[in-house]
Parts: C-alpha cells; sequence; structure tokens
C-alpha cells in the first residue's frame, strides 16, 4: 500500500518506535575516533530530520501536545538542537501560551551560549519577538 495515507496509530507506532531506535551517538562509549565521526553525525541527522518532520505531521493536524512531547524528546537527544526549540514555542504559542514559549526560549538560548557560546539564530529571535509583541498586544 505504498502512498496510502498513513493511520494515526501507525505514527504513533512508528515515533516510538524512533525513540526506542535511536539511543544517542553511535558507540558513545568509544574514544573519539575520526573513522567515527561521519556515521555519528549521519545518524544523529536522519534522526533530527524524521523527529522534524514528524512533529511538523502532529503540528498540521492540531495535534499540539503531541507535537510538544516530541520536540521535548527531541530535545532530551540533542539538547542544541535549535529547530526543536522553534517548533516548541510555535505549539505553545498556537496554544496560547506565551509564558511557556518564552521560558523554551530562555532554555534555547542559555544552553546555546553556554555550550557552544553563540546566540540563537535570526529566525529564533524573529519568533521570540512576535510572541512576545502578540502578548503584549493582549495584556
Amino acid at each position: 500500500m505504498h502512498g496510502s495515507p498513513a493511520r494515526p496509530e501507525d505514527i504513533d507506532r512508528l515515533a516510538t518506535q524512533l525513540l526506542a531506535l535511536y539511543q544517542g551517538p553511535f558507540l558513545a562509549t568509544e574514544a573519539e575516533q575520526p573513522w567515527l565521526l561521519s556515521p555519528r553525525e549521519r545518524l544523529r541527522s536522519k534522526f533530527l530530520r524524521q523527529f522534524c518532520a514528524l512533529g511538523r505531521h502532529w503540528e498540521a493536524g492540531g495535534k499540539w501536545d503531541k507535537a510538544i512531547n516530541g520536540y521535548l524528546q527531541g530535545l532530551e537527544v540533542d539538547p542544541l538542537a535549535e529547530e526543536f526549540y522553534r517548533s516548541l514555542m510555535r505549539c505553545y504559542r498556537r496554544q496560547g501560551r506565551p509564558a511557556e514559549a518564552c521560558a523554551v526560549y530562555a532554555r534555547c538560548r542559555n544552553t546555546l551560549k553556554t555550550v557552544l557560546g553563540v546566540d540563537p539564530s535570526p529566525e529564533t529571535e524573529t519568533l521570540r519577538r512576535a510572541i512576545e509583541s502578540e502578548h503584549a498586544k493582549r495584556s
């Protein structure tokens, strides 16, 4: 049945399998070896792409809680994946939860600054300003 729409229960089952399969960096307990870097990064990148796609699927269906949970789980695997922070911010924004969205931004900013010494991307900053502006208009 290639090309047929996936059923929600199938997507949920696959999401659970995806999380169970990805247990963190490839051969994480091994000493850093040059030959490990490429496969390690390739697997990490595949996981992030698939989990972002899954989250977007849930967002498109208005399943905000599932999307939020998925993005939070993604951050547990990679706390430097800024796309997951932005996606969480969008979900909280859509749910009318600006405080949570701003808390996610602060976590993102602090994590990126502490670990990498960088600020969030302009895209993340634009989203933060939009959320703060909307919240100020409602107050």
